[in-house]
């Protein structure tokens, strides 16, 4: 209020040019400094707004990151699951095909090859007997990354599998069966054609169709081994490309290495 008389006084009656000059000048310092903190209360909020959008962005961003890294754990967790049913299937086919090669080689040894099949494959104990369930998630994981032949060889060896382990517990039980109400059939050495005419005549069905399912199995196994080791050369690498994880071909490498010692079974027709 002093300044403004001091003003209006010097330009009544002094000079009046100076004060003038001087509220204009005071005019110009007043307007620029509103300008400076107007401009520097925009810079700010465009800045803040930055600010907070970077940190919104990055928020996100390590939002879709823990969310991609819980899906690859859901993803590679389904893909063992896929990878151990698979390998417990092509165990149980390879320990079978081999069991069963080793009797029919046996029985070729001492000279007895022209037996029936069920006479020189006795009931084979000890294999393993836990009963593997492939689910449509074992497969559809296959098919989420593309790996449509590998998702084919599996439905095939699942199939080769559930046949042939079903087919050699009806053996199993047919042929304890038949021991039980015909003992001598226990024996590697028998011959059905030893039997009286009437008891052949009451075996004979069963005789048949004890041939027939084991003939069938062993063709099975020795078809399932083998798509047990294409399975091992397509579906452990494929998993290893998606996922990284050097452990996935490991598990049926020495099975892999056998093939070279196994052969086919003596052809019995």
């Amino acid at each position: 209020m002093e300044y403004l008389q001091d003003l209006l006084r010097r330009f009544l009656i002094d000079d009046p040019a100076p004060p003038i000059q001087e509220a204009l000048s005071y005019q110009t310092e007043t307007g620029m400094m509103l300008w400076s903190a107007l401009g520097g209360a925009v810079i700010g909020a465009v800045f803040g707004g930055l600010i907070q959008a970077a940190i919104s962005w990055l928020d996100r961003r390590a939002a879709r990151q823990e969310r991609h890294a819980a899906q690859m754990d859901s993803d590679r967790a389904a893909a063992y699951s896929c990878f151990i049913k698979a390998s417990t299937m092509a165990h149980q086919l390879i320990v079978l095909h081999e069991e069963l090669q080793k009797t029919v080689l046996q029985a070729a040894d001492l000279g007895r090859s022209e037996l029936p099949l069920w006479v020189q494959v006795p009931p084979i104990y000890g294999l393993p007997s836990s009963s593997v369930d492939l689910s449509t998630d074992d497969i559809a994981i296959l098919f989420k990354y593309d790996l449509y032949k590998q998702s084919n060889e599996l439905a095939v060896l699942n199939e080769a599998y559930r046949s042939t382990m079903a087919d050699f517990a009806e053996y199993l039980r047919l042929r304890t069966d038949l021991m039980e109400q015909l003992p001598e059939a226990a024996y590697r050495d028998f011959d059905p054609a030893s039997l009286p005419a009437e008891m052949h005549t009451r075996f004979r069905a069963r005789f048949h169709r004890l041939e027939i399912i084991i003939d069938g199995v062993i063709g099975k196994a020795n078809e399932g081994h083998r798509r047990a080791f294409q399975l091992a050369d397509d579906i452990w690498p494929a998993f290893q490309d998606v996922f990284g994880e050097d452990r996935f071909p490991a598990v049926l490498s020495k099975l892999g290495d056998t093939e070279q010692s196994t052969s086919d079974p003596p052809d019995h027709h």
